[in-house]
């Protein structure tokens, strides 16, 4: 194994001799190189029948699938690259099934091999984190969308699209594939769920910690003040902040549910978002009481102004759309400068 890798940086070396081409140019076929090298290694333990050195992978059982009694359907494809995904399907199987993985985080995620990775929301200041890994094989691809909490996987969704009936053909030469699965939601062959509520507790506890107790959803709330509550308040849902946003200037969702509470003017369920688990609902309810404030609607009680200055203070960076501008910004410049002032304003006026 390691006579192969070095051959491979060896030539990558004499690559970069060889050609004397634009920066640009270069690192993009270096980079290139290196994920084929990256990818080679990785299919070596299969291709020679042994298991590999990665830890999380040691399984007593190898995959041996054949495809020569498969049903015909199948055998119009590549039989190696077929055999290759029914591989991989398997390993992902055994790494889902590793309990000890699903404490650490960076392992799991190292585990799954070449993938493209994207963070696409976080409560960065509480370190949870929603991340979407696409993983693209020969015949299937497969989503995951993973939910954690520190180095913890509170829980995770993975989906599989295929070529026809690929996966059908691998379960039936293997029908006891799904046996250590005993902990996940089988949606269907296609799809898996894995939640571990313990996990979300801890990082509710964290924010509790800081923000003060969560009063949940009201019993006389009705079912649209239900899902904007829920929709304000849940660390799942990935909320931009703004008002409008696109090339239809269509008002964000976040902004419409904060409406909702705001047209009927309940402060009390918006200083309950005000603690929720959402970094861009938090921002959203800060926003409503500061125009409820200087609409004259209400005041700042202390234990409002305690938490908003713990949550501007945590400086969380918020998903924001404007128009056809989306970008990012700290919780300092999108609403600190407008609590601050309302404060001193409300203030003045109290002393007059």
């Amino acid at each position: 194994m390691d006579r192969i890798r070095g051959f491979f940086y060896d030539l990558n070396r004499i690559f970069t001799k060889i050609f004397h081409v634009h920066a640009y140019i270069l690192l993009y076929l270096q980079a290139k190189l290196k994920n084929l090298l990256n990818i080679f290694i990785s299919v070596l333990p299969f291709l020679f029948g042994c298991k590999g050195n990665n830890p999380e992978l040691q399984n007593d059982s190898q995959s041996t699938y054949s495809f020569q009694t498969i049903d015909s359907s199948v055998k119009k494809y590549d039989i190696n690259a077929l055999k290759l995904d029914a591989i991989n399907f398997e390993n992902l199987l055994r790494i889902i099934a590793n309990k000890d993985l699903l404490n650490m985080k960076d392992s799991f995620i190292n585990s799954l091999g070449y993938h493209d990775i994207n963070t696409i929301s976080s409560d960065f200041a509480f370190q949870f984190e929603q991340i979407q890994i696409d993983l693209s094989w020969n015949y299937i691809n497969v989503g995951i969308k993973i939910f954690t909490y520190r180095n913890e996987i509170y829980s995770y969704y993975i989906g599989i699209a295929m070529y026809q009936n690929i996966l059908d053909s691998i379960i039936r030469y293997n029908p006891n594939i799904f046996n250590n699965l005993c902990s996940h939601k089988i949606i269907n062959p296609y799809s898996f769920e894995y939640r571990n509520e313990l996990v979300l507790n801890k990082y509710k506890a964290a924010v509790e910690q800081k923000l003060g107790h969560f009063n949940g959803i009201s019993n006389n709330y009705s079912d649209e003040a239900k899902s904007n509550f829920n929709l304000l308040t849940s660390p799942i849902n990935n909320l931009v902040y703004g008002t409008n946003c696109g090339i239809g200037n269509q008002t964000l969702e976040g902004r419409l549910a904060i409406n909702y509470f705001i047209t009927k003017n309940d402060s009390e369920s918006i200083r309950k978002i005000l603690k929720g688990y959402n970094p861009a609902g938090r921002i959203y309810a800060i926003d409503a009481l500061i125009g409820l404030v200087k609409n004259h609607k209400i005041v700042f009680s202390s234990d409002d102004t305690v938490v908003i200055k713990n949550i501007i203070d945590l400086n969380d960076p918020i998903s924001t759309c404007s128009g056809c501008c989306i970008g990012s910004s700290e919780t300092k410049q999108l609403i600190g400068y407008s609590f601050y002032c309302t404060l001193n304003q409300e203030r003045e006026n109290i002393r007059k």
